[in-house]
């Protein structure tokens, strides 16, 4: 299977408040096994928007973080520029992992967390 940076930037955190859930154990395994596919390429893209923060935003010490000022119009436009063309890039490799099967009551109990998740990540059963 083939993912964009999108799809496992947004996806992977995503999957993470799921696996913190009281599932059944081989659905929990699942998960992870997903997970653990998915997080080298995670955090080299947070990394690199990272990066894009620190370029382009104003370091807070109180918060010991970099943010961008969404009122700097150029420096949020460029800002904004440079996520969305990491975001589209496909990431290089394949992913082997199939998706995980949740059952319907989870799915509609969590569905504004995990609306996301399903097709490529997550299966109704």
């Amino acid at each position: 299977m083939e993912l964009n940076n999108h799809e496992i930037w947004a996806s992977y955190t995503k999957l993470l408040k799921l696996s913190s859930l009281d599932l059944p154990f081989k659905t929990s395994l699942h998960i992870a096994t997903i997970l653990f596919e998915l997080e080298r390429p995670y955090r080299a893209i947070e990394n690199e928007r990272a990066k894009l923060c620190k370029k382009h935003g104003e370091f807070f010490e109180a918060q010991d973080m970099y943010a961008i000022d969404m009122n700097n119009v150029e420096k949020f436009g460029a800002y904004s520029s440079e996520l969305s063309e990491l975001l589209i890039m496909t990431w290089s490799g394949d992913f082997t992992f199939e998706p995980v099967e949740i059952t319907k009551d989870i799915v509609e109990q969590y569905m504004g967390d995990f609306a996301t998740l399903l097709d490529k990540f997550v299966k109704i059963c």
